[in-house]
């Protein structure tokens, strides 16, 4: 098993910290697995609990949808899995404008055309695996 801190970024979310307005979040997981891809499966769970913890929810209301997506990967020691295993780093925001909408729209097409293994969808505990 290697340790892994695992990076998500999710658009066109809600959350109290962002008011009215629709944003974004960078996060950061730590965890083991076998391989970098099952590391980004393992996250699934940890992002829908991290997400109910802090009321972050998906904007779906509009033309764009959110998405959340694996923006980086790293191996890391075992040493600095043992210091933030468990941990809750919480959630970086950001605003998203009008021009960078449109370049969000799109990238999610092209995630989901041509990068799907990078596309994280967040799963409760109880629900099955897609």
């Amino acid at each position: 098993m290697n340790t892994y801190q695992v990076m998500i970024e999710g658009v066109f979310v809600r959350s109290p910290e962002l008011g009215r307005l629709t944003g974004g979040f960078h996060t950061t997981f730590f965890v083991m697995a076998i391989n970098a891809a099952n590391a980004s499966h393992k996250v699934k769970k940890l992002l829908a609990k991290r997400m109910a913890a802090h009321s972050v929810v998906s904007d779906n209301a509009g033309r764009f949808m959110a998405y959340y997506w694996v923006h980086d990967i790293w191996e890391v020691t075992v040493e600095k899995y043992s210091e933030n295993e468990g941990h809750d780093s919480g959630f970086t925001f950001f605003i998203i404008g009008r021009m960078e909408k449109l370049f969000l729209a799109i990238r999610r097409l092209f995630f989901n055309k041509y990068r799907q293994w990078l596309l994280v969808q967040p799963e409760l505990a109880g629900s099955e695996p897609e």
